[in-house]
């Protein structure tokens, strides 16, 4: 199920309303994702220190998806890490 790739149908060719809209409400969730890992950052820090942003392992999962997830914007072209995403 992981492997799934829900591009991979005929209904949903390459340049496809459809295929579009998917595209644009995953930058949109990997950009809200982005914020709020910033925005952690920020307030508790990322290493230093006992109480601060990769010392909850949660947090190290949330920074996890944020990387995958700028892996995004890059240029299909240049990235071929679409397994990545399955994450």
């Amino acid at each position: 199920l992981a492997m799934f790739d829900p591009f991979d149908t005929p209904e949903l060719r390459p340049h496809s309303r459809r295929r579009e809209v998917m595209d644009l409400v995953g930058k949109v969730f990997s950009c809200l994702f982005l914020a709020e890992c910033v925005v952690k950052v920020t307030a508790l820090g990322l290493v230093c220190g006992s109480k601060t942003y990769l010392r909850a392992p949660w947090n190290c999962v949330d920074m996890l998806i944020v990387v995958v997830g700028i892996l995004d914007f890059l240029p299909a072209k240049t990235s071929n890490l679409s397994s990545l995403r399955a994450l």
